[in-house]
């Protein structure tokens, strides 16, 4: 069975792993992510984005999961959470 999803969330750099983990295999979003996405997607190794998955879902409150997402998204894809920075108009690190 095909899952997608459509929507902002879909072009989201912090959310890419974890639908990638949860194993969505179509995702519909505004043209301007799409070259970020594609890069996240093709960088991605199935093993690491099933295993962030699975740590974020024996999380037990939304800081545990904010705390462990920018952790590991920062581990697996520094580039993109420093153009991720930019685009919100904050200074990288």
């Amino acid at each position: 069975i095909e899952v997608g999803m459509c929507g902002e969330m879909a072009g989201e750099i912090m959310y890419l792993p974890l639908l990638l983990g949860f194993g969505l295999d179509e995702l519909s979003m505004h043209p301007f992510a799409i070259p970020y996405i594609k890069k996240m997607v093709r960088k991605s190794s199935m093993d690491v984005v099933e295993k962030m998955s699975d740590d974020i879902l024996r999380c037990t409150s939304t800081m545990e999961v904010k705390a462990l997402l920018a952790e590991q998204l920062t581990r697996w894809y520094p580039y993109e959470v420093e153009i991720s920075k930019l685009r919100e108009g904050q200074r990288p690190c």
